[in-house]
């Protein structure tokens, strides 16, 4: 029953903000709001995942009709919530077109994994503040193609990581030499992977 109310609240302000919402949307509310929802609902643990790309609006419309250009001209391709409610896990998956779909998921190795390079990634971040304390630059990266972006909130803790695919690929040998990129990857294809493993769909629209 408490997961049938979530999943309520989400259609009604869906279909609230539809109604309301221009072109452009505030990617960073609309996730706000959903993230406190399911904290008031008494879970603590939540990956807020999404792709997107850069200069590709034109291309992403045609092949996805489901993409929006949001803040800063970014198109989102796809954007979930995945959480645990009394040990299972679900996917919640929203596009600002159609109702939000929930999904129950075979596999949850992502939560577990985020949660285990917290104090890598807390190590990461200082070598970030060094770096531009000192004024120096990693690597260069295309501001065009696609990007994954996960956050997780942790309690009180919020964790971020963000690729472009250019850093797992042909970005990768030059990227390869800092200690965190491999799990910053391996977190994402976990993401993935859960997202794929999944059973019984459902929305109330």
């Amino acid at each position: 029953m408490k997961n049938l109310r979530i999943v309520y609240f989400f259609v009604l302000s869906f279909l609230f903000q539809t109604n309301t919402h221009a072109q452009k949307i505030n990617l960073e509310k609309w996730v706000k709001n959903k993230k406190d929802s399911l904290i008031k609902n008494g879970i603590d643990t939540i990956i807020y995942f999404h792709q997107y790309c850069g200069e590709c609006s034109v291309k992403s419309r045609i092949e996805n009709k489901d993409c929006e250009v949001i803040d800063n001209s970014w198109t989102l391709v796809d954007s979930y919530l995945i959480y645990r409610e009394a040990g299972i896990a679900y996917s919640l998956k929203f596009n600002y077109r159609n109702a939000p779909i929930i999904t129950k998921l075979k596999s949850n190795k992502s939560i577990a994994y985020f949660l285990s390079i917290d104090k890598l990634l807390q190590k990461r971040d200082l070598v970030y503040a060094e770096m531009h304390r000192k004024a120096e630059f990693f690597p260069p990266i295309p501001t065009d193609g696609g990007y994954e972006e996960a956050t997780l909130y942790y309690k009180k803790q919020i964790i971020k990581v963000s690729l472009s695919e250019y850093q797992k690929r042909d970005g990768y040998k030059y990227w390869k030499q800092y200690f965190w990129i491999d799990n910053e990857i391996k977190l994402t294809d976990l993401i993935l992977r859960d997202l794929k493993k999944n059973c019984n769909d459902f929305s109330l629209l």
